[in-house]
């Protein structure tokens, strides 16, 4: 792949959020590859998760997704599940990992924004 990636692994909870939460176009593919020695929990129901990589979890890995426009309700989601929009998208590609020839730094949090900044 061209331009950035990377490469999370955790000895915990990996939390990934709002990733284009309840944007209904396309979101540019997040390149990483994330392992945690823990369960996870991935969602792409409010937001959008495109990745370009993989994701492992020693422990149970649950992936709650839905097709479908997502609009943001007064306490829920709504889903309107006319079109065929992929809230999840994960594509499989072992290169991201291998691709780190340098060692890795040792980091308590990352936090990466995906898009243009919006106040809600």
């Amino acid at each position: 792949m061209n331009g950035k990636e990377l490469v999370l692994m955790s000895q915990g909870q990996i939390l990934i959020n709002r990733l284009a939460a309840f944007d209904n176009t396309e979101p540019a593919p997040l390149a990483a590859f994330f392992y945690t020695d823990s369960d996870a929990q991935l969602y792409g129901v409010g937001s959008i998760f495109s990745l370009i990589g993989g994701f492992f979890a020693k422990g149970d890995l649950t992936i709650n997704a839905v097709r479908g426009t997502a609009l943001r309700g007064d306490s829920d989601i709504n889903i309107q599940g006319n079109n065929s929009l992929i809230r999840f998208k994960a594509i499989y590609n072992d290169r991201i990992f291998t691709d780190q020839q340098a060692g890795l730094p040792r980091v308590k949090a990352v936090n990466i924004r995906v898009g243009d900044l919006r106040l809600e």
